[in-house]
Order: C-alpha cells, then sequence, then structure tokens
C-alpha cells in the first residue's frame, strides 16, 4: 500500500502554497538608469507592484516556513508486507478432486480457506485429520516422511519527509522472518497396545532480521589501561539483573548460582541463568549496545520492534546567496542504517515433550511482533539442568547474534563548480558486532573511511591522432579524475570476565587513483589510468603490502 499526501495537500490551497513554498535565494541587482527609464518611472513601479503582488500570493511568510510547513513534511508512505506459507501432509488418505479437495461426504477437505492460503494450526488439524470421525491420514507405522511447515515473513516500511525546501528524509524500517517446521506426526503402540499417533522430534529452523538502532554506543570509549570498551563493562554487569529476572519469572526455587565448572557458587547469580547462560547474555547484550535498561529490555530476542533507519539529504545550500555565484550545485547527505540478525537458530529437542505446551511459555510485550513472528521462549524446569555448566537448557539454540550498522555516509559533500570542477568529500564510519554463544566471545570491527574525489571536463578538448600519413583531430572531451582514499579497519574480541581485549584482525588501506577518460566516438573511449594501494597490518605477525598498476584501456561497444 502507498499513500501520495502530496496531492491530499494539493487539494486545498493553503495547504498546497504552504508545502510547495520554495526559498528564493535570488540577490537584487542595481542597474544604473536611463533618462528615458527614469521617465518610465511611474509607469513602471506600478507594473513592478502588479508583479510583486501576483508572486506574494504563492508565498509564506518566514514564520510559516518555520514552524508550519514542517506540520506537512511527510510526503509519502509505503508499506509491503509479504507472507509465503507452505504446509506438506505425507500420508493424506483421500482422493483429491476439484480444486484439490476431497469431496466425499459433500464437503470439501481440507476446505476452502485452506485451498485460498490460510494454514491451519498444525497441531489442531493433525489430530482432528487423524481422528476416528474423519481418518484421513494413513497408519503405517512405516512411514518415515516428516510434516513440514514453511513461514515467510517480510514487512518494509518507507517514509518521504521533507520538511523544509531542498531537505528530504527518507525513513526505512525492515522485517524479515524465516521459519522452517517438521515434526513427525504417525501412529505408535501405546502401553494400551492401542494405535494412537504421536508428534514426534519437533523442530524449528529459522532466520531472523529487523532494522535496528545501535547509535548511541557507536563511539563509545575504550579503558586506556585495559583497552576494554566501556559498553562491555556494562554488558557484563547487566548479566545479574537478567538473571534476577528470569529467577522471578520460572516457578523453580530461587537458590544461588552453583558452577560445575568451577565447583562453587555464583554470587548475584540465581540456579540455572549463570554469568554464561545464553538466555543471560542476550537480552544483557543487546542492553548494553542499545542503551537500555537491563530491568526492562525485552527478554525475548524475537520480538523486538523494527527501528527506523534514514537518509538525509540537503541540496539547497547552492542557492544560498553566499555560495551561488561559486556553485552550480551542493549536495549534502547523511545516512545510517542497522540490522539486528539471528540466524540458524532452532529449538532445543529436550523441550520436545513440551513443545505445544503453553503453560510455561512467556507472554511477548509487543502483540503486533508477536503476531507476525511468534516464537515463543519456554521456561525451563528442574530437570533441564546442564550437569556440565549448571545452567538451564535454553529454549532455543542460538549460534550467535550480530548487530551491523553503517553511516555511509556519516557526512557526504558533493559540489559542482561554476567552472566546472565536481568534489566530493565523504566520511563513513561502520561498527559489526557478533556475540558467540559458543566460545562467548564478543566480536567488535570498527571500519573507518575518509574519501576524497575530484573531476573536471575539459570541454572540446583537440587531440591529433595519426593513422598512417593523414593527420586526423577530434574535437571531444577529456575527462580527469583523482581519488584518495584512507581506509581503516579494527577487528577486537572481548573475552566474558577477563578484562582484556584482544585485536584479531585489522587493515589500514592508503589508495591514490589518478584517471584521465578520453571519448573517441559513440563506440570507442580510452582510458589512461593509474592506482597505488598500501595496506598497512594491525597485527606484527603480518607485513605492510604496496601494490600499482596503471596502462591504457581500450573500450569498444559492439552492436547497431
Amino acid at each position: 500500500a502507498e499513500f501520495n499526501l502530496t496531492k491530499i495537500y494539493n487539494s486545498i490551497p493553503y495547504f498546497k502554497r504552504v508545502s510547495e513554498a520554495k526559498i528564493n535565494a535570488k540577490k537584487p541587482t542595481k542597474k544604473t538608469k536611463s533618462s528615458k527609464e527614469k521617465a518610465k518611472e511611474p509607469e513602471q513601479a506600478k507594473k513592478e507592484e502588479d508583479k510583486k503582488k501576483t508572486k506574494t500570493k504563492g508565498q509564506i511568510s518566514i514564520p510559516e516556513m518555520l514552524f508550519v510547513r514542517p506540520l506537512f513534511s511527510l510526503r509519502r508512505v509505503s508499506a509491503t508486507i509479504g507472507q509465503r506459507h507452505e504446509t506438506t501432509i505425507p500420508g493424506f488418505m483421500e482422493r483429491p478432486k476439484y480444486f484439490g479437495m476431497y469431496w466425499g461426504d459433500g464437503k470439501p477437505e481440507p476446505g476452502w480457506d485452506f485451498i485460498f492460503g490460510n494454514q491451519p494450526d498444525l497441531r489442531d488439524w493433525l489430530e482432528w485429520a487423524a481422528s476416528k470421525d474423519n481418518y484421513m491420514l494413513t497408519t503405517n507405522r512405516s512411514l518415515n516422511t516428516q510434516v513440514r511447515q514453511t513461514m515467510a515473513n517480510t514487512i518494509s516500511l518507507k517514509a518521504n519527509l521533507e520538511p523544509y525546501p531542498d531537505l528530504k528524509i527518507d525513513l526505512t524500517a525492515t522485517l524479515n522472518h524465516n521459519r522452517n517446521h517438521s515434526e513427525f506426526f504417525k501412529v505408535d503402540t501405546a502401553a494400551n497396545n492401542q494405535k494412537a499417533f504421536q508428534h514426534l522430534s519437533k523442530m524449528d529452523v529459522g532466520s531472523y532480521t529487523i532494522s535496528y538502532y545501535a547509535l548511541n554506543t557507536m563511539f563509545d570509549s575504550v579503558d586506556d589501561s585495559t583497552k576494554v570498551s566501556e559498553t562491555f563493562k556494562i554488558f557484563e554487569k547487566n548479566r545479574p539483573i537478567i538473571s534476577k529476572r528470569w529467577a522471578e519469572l520460572n516457578p523453580n526455587p530461587d537458590i544461588i548460582h552453583y558452577s560445575k565448572l568451577d565447583s562453587q557458587d555464583v554470587n548475584g547469580f540465581f540456579e540455572g541463568y549463570g554469568p554464561y547462560s545464553q538466555d543471560v547474555l542476550t537480552p544483557a547484550f543487546i542492553a548494553a549496545y542499545t542503551k537500555k535498561s537491563a530491568e526492562k529490555v525485552n527478554l525475548n530476542p524475537f520480538n523486538g520492534m523494527p527501528k527506523p533507519n534514514w537518509r538525509v539529504t540537503y541540496s539547497g545550500l547552492g542557492k544560498l546567496p553566499l555560495f551561488n555565484r561559486a556553485f552550480n550545485s551542493i549536495n549534502l547527505t547523511h545516512s545510517y542504517t542497522s540490522t539486528l540478525t539471528i540466524s540458524n537458530y532452532r529449538n532445543n529437542l529436550i523441550f520436545d515433550d513440551r513443545y505445544y505446551d503453553q503453560n510455561l511459555v512467556i507472554i511477548n510485550e509487543n502483540g503486533l511482533i508477536d503476531y507476525i513472528v511468534n516464537e515463543n521462549i519456554r521456561l525451563a524446569e528442574i530437570s533441564d539442568l546442564d550437569t556440565l555448566t549448571g545452567n538451564y537448557f535454553s529454549y532455543y539454540q542460538i549460534p550467535q547474534i550480530l548487530i551491523n550498522e553503517q553511516m555511509a555516509p556519516l557526512a557526504g559533500i558533493d559540489a559542482t563548480w561554476v567552472f566546472g570542477l565536481t568534489t566530493r568529500v565523504e566520511y563513513k564510519k561502520g561498527r559489526t558486532l557478533g556475540m558467540s554463544f559458543q566460545d562467548y566471545q564478543l566480536s567488535e570491527a570498527k571500519t573507518e573511511e575518509f574519501t576524497i574525489g575530484v573531476g573536471y571536463k575539459f570541454p572540446k578538448m583537440t587531440m591529433p591522432f595519426k593513422f598512417g600519413k593523414k593527420k586526423l583531430e577530434l574535437n571531444n572531451d577529456l575527462t580527469f579524475n583523482f581519488d584518495f582514499s584512507v581506509r581503516d579497519n579494527l577487528t577486537v574480541n572481548y573475552r566474558l570476565d577477563q578484562g582484556v581485549s584482544e585485536v584479531t584482525a585489522g587493515m589500514k588501506t592508503i589508495r591514490i587513483a589518478p584517471s584521465l577518460d578520453y571519448v573517441i566516438n559513440n563506440r570507442l573511449r580510452i582510458s589512461l589510468f593509474y592506482e597505488r594501494q598500501k595496506n598497512i597490518p594491525a597485527l606484527t605477525t603480518s607485513y605492510p603490502i604496496t601494490s600499482s598498476k596503471g596502462g591504457i584501456r581500450l573500450n569498444y561497444t559492439l552492436g547497431g
């Protein structure tokens, strides 16, 4: 769905005048008047007055520009929601006929709702189809094909704003969730020797990605003595708070956590929810790196609301009197994109007997996201304690949580000068956080890049070429480009409760690339280029590498 609010604004005269108002950046010019012009001053003044009145009808006052126009800044809103659900049920005994349904008793099965895309609640439908009244599924115990149900949900929200002339803001929010459910639904022999259908080996495997916001910790400081970031220290301090919250939800006795690895009690943590429990680490990590309170952060990582990302462009600077004499255009840009990703997660088969039990399910905070994603965490019982670590087994096995954020650019200027020179300056910054629940390490990769680009087109540049004895002169444009960039990558690993950090990878790259392009005709282009790149590693185990390349490149386009 898409809503164009500009059409609504244009339907009301005052709204249209406010939303379409532009900044008048033209400077008044003084001109020496002749005697004839002075004689016509009264008549000219009247014409100018009438012209001024006509212009003012489409203009608004400064207070209206500053305070009223932003109220009409929202120009366009679009929402795209996609769902793809599939259900495969082996062992269906009835023979489908019209529209893929069985019409045995005059009532179509599995039903019109199923034919038109409604995916049934798998447990209830399977047990209904296998009941004595329906008897639609085979009772053959040799059936070894799994029942499968696939769900893919996507949400994309976009909004375009223009609070002031030439200032545009694009907002986006996305959610992508995929889950594949599989189980065996087959006949097993019960204790009373009666054949009964059983739900066996119920497994969910999926991935989850939402647009995110972690900018408030992107510029966090680092302890000079230990080289550990302050945010990581907060992450460690959040764990006892999260452990207490889980203990309050779990009906099992609240006693001090006993670490079987260290053979000692761990003060501040409760039984089953120790300092290395996945259920504790996940909310503590999210709370720290989004600057949320550990007391209020959502305990279910699959129940987060997508956060808006943005891109801001301003093209009105070159229209101001201070700049319009030297520049044809000046564009300022800034953007921020971030995602939280949980890939290849799966439910723990230890909870297989409670997969359909709703008594121990934690109620999710965001009802809308719960309706779309529908991933519920179940509380563990005393029998679910890991004998090796003393922690409860987590309902979901999550190998890693990734937070990726890019400011590309953090600040960028693209200018075109009146004499044909183009300049571009950009500063980019990025960060990728990877919290691993297999080795309990946090990997933080930071990237910074500064780029300068210069270009100039020499119009109608005469280039002499000689073919045999005949001299040929071509009158085409010669384009010069020069790019200079400095890129710095650094990857640091943090280990829990160690108080130190370790640089595991990093590279500083300096690049210079001038080039000349000459278009001979619409088919043939000749380029003279040179590129020099120097890589300086952050680790002493590697050595610097400098590479250079250059030459002449001919591009010839075939075709009519």
